[in-house]
């Protein structure tokens, strides 16, 4: 398996620096994701591959990528 580890203390603009300078324009709500990009040296990626993020203290996110515009279910999408 594929693994690539990083986190935010490998950022150009620290964490802090970020959220104030989001803020300076748009107000975060409870539950937003600020997405920061890949890292440096991030591989590519294909469908069936997991991604899987996790924030000590916070929680984990785990996905399976699919291709684009590829059908699939998503439990959050309604059913006809």
């Amino acid at each position: 398996a594929l693994a690539q580890r990083t986190d935010t203390g490998q950022r150009i603009r620290p964490l802090a620096q970020l959220l104030a300078d989001v803020t300076d324009f748009m107000t975060l709500a409870p539950g937003d994701i600020l997405l920061l990009g890949t890292s440096h040296g991030a591989t590519h990626v294909r469908a069936g591959q997991r991604v899987v993020i996790e924030i000590d203290g916070l929680g984990r996110l785990e996905h399976t990528l699919v291709a684009a515009g590829a059908p699939h279910d998503h439990p959050m999408e309604p059913h006809a």
